[in-house]
């Protein structure tokens, strides 16, 4: 069986982190984004992707969303590198039967 492919990317308001990225995840979780209630993953797991979520909100000046990050360039680089370590985590956890994507030089 070829692996579940699922994209780890940020959108503002989102309750999710992870994207569906072929027709066998697709039809398994969902049109496109992953309910994370779905995952064979950890209770602790799914609060961390949740808290990414939640966290990543608040780079955004929700009164002026079109304008610049709150964020520094630091507070953005940090997110990045928590991120990466969630997902390293969440790779381990899934296993063989999954493939996350996720490229941390894109903007947060």
């Amino acid at each position: 069986m070829e692996p579940y492919v699922l994209r780890m990317r940020f959108d503002f308001g989102a309750q999710t982190c992870l994207w569906s990225m072929d027709d066998s995840a697709m039809s398994e979780y969902g049109d496109y984004g992953v309910d994370l209630d779905c995952l064979p993953i950890s209770d602790e797991l799914r609060t961390a992707l949740l808290d990414l979520c939640t966290e990543r909100d608040t780079a955004l000046d929700w009164e002026y969303p079109q304008g610049d990050l709150l964020w520094s360039e630091e507070q953005q680089e940090r997110f990045r590198q928590k991120a990466k370590a969630v997902i390293d985590r969440l790779c381990a956890e899934l296993g063989e039967d999954y493939r996350v994507v996720y490229r941390a030089e894109y903007p947060i």
